[in-house]
């Protein structure tokens, strides 16, 4: 699996990944690198619906705050809340992402 990434300048594949809130692995989907976020992560919502459909709420970050994705989550029954970066200078962690 081969793909270029043009916005990180990287050749390889990426990982699009679901953990629960304590960082735990829930679902993991290996793409090409010139697939987008938000393309890559429709099979991750799939498959977590699938596989725990009580689940409601998910987190995310700025890369994956698409249109075509944000339709797919609510068509799933999900709330997604995007968490952006600040814009304060050095470390800080963020509340969720």
């Amino acid at each position: 699996m081969r793909g270029y990434d043009e916005g990180k300048r990287v050749v390889g594949g990426k990982r699009h990944v679901a953990v629960d809130t304590d960082g735990r692995l829930l679902i993991v989907n290996f793409t090409p690198a010139d697939v987008s976020d938000s393309s890559g992560a429709q099979t991750i919502l799939t498959a977590v619906r699938k596989r725990w459909p009580w689940l409601k709420h998910l987190f995310a970050d700025a890369g994956y705050d698409r249109t075509k994705l944000m339709d797919k989550a609510a068509f799933l029954d999900f709330v997604v809340e995007i968490v952006r970066r600040s814009d304060q200078k050095g470390f800080h962690v963020l509340p969720r992402r």
